[in-house]
């Protein structure tokens, strides 16, 4: 006998409903065995691990309402998984490969240094660097520097 998802007579159902009235959308996952509508469930929700029936009926109900929720009060929209996530799946089951795709989306870490320097930039007199020097006292060479730059240039400016 096939487990087939259209039976009405499923022995296990499991209904997912973004709200109360019946204009809102709503998902019902049916299957013979409790295993079968675990799979089904997480098959059809994405999910990622190894969960028992209730864990995915209750991460599936989650996801389900937090979509509904971003589409519907922030207009989002469900957009596929990225390059890092599909070249991990290409890979198939060697970490190695799967963790060198995942290193190669990472962005480059943030410059320690830039809300210092952009103070320093906005700064337009002497005593704002005054200031500055005392309430970021010690500083590092390269703000150190930014810092000198900036004062000579305003001394020259006569500010």
């Amino acid at each position: 006998m096939t487990d087939s998802p259209w039976q009405e007579d499923g022995a296990f159902t499991a209904s997912f409903k973004a709200g109360k009235g019946y204009e809102e959308p709503w998902l019902v996952v049916r299957g013979n065995t409790a295993t079968a509508l675990r799979d089904r469930i997480v098959e059809a929700f994405g999910l990622e691990g190894d969960f028992t029936l209730i864990e995915a009926i209750h991460n599936a109900n989650q996801l389900f309402h937090a979509l509904t929720n971003v589409g519907r009060e922030l207009g989002g929209r469900v957009i596929r998984g990225s390059s890092a996530q599909e070249k991990a799946a290409t890979a198939g089951n060697d970490p190695w490969i799967a963790a060198q795709a995942a290193a190669t989306e990472e962005q480059p870490p943030a410059d320690p240094n830039k809300k210092l320097l952009d103070e320093i930039e906005a700064a337009t007199t002497v005593d704002q660097l005054k200031r500055f020097w005392v309430t970021n006292n010690p500083l590092n060479e390269v703000v150190e520097a930014a810092w000198r730059a900036k004062g000579k240039s305003l001394q020259e400016g006569g500010n």
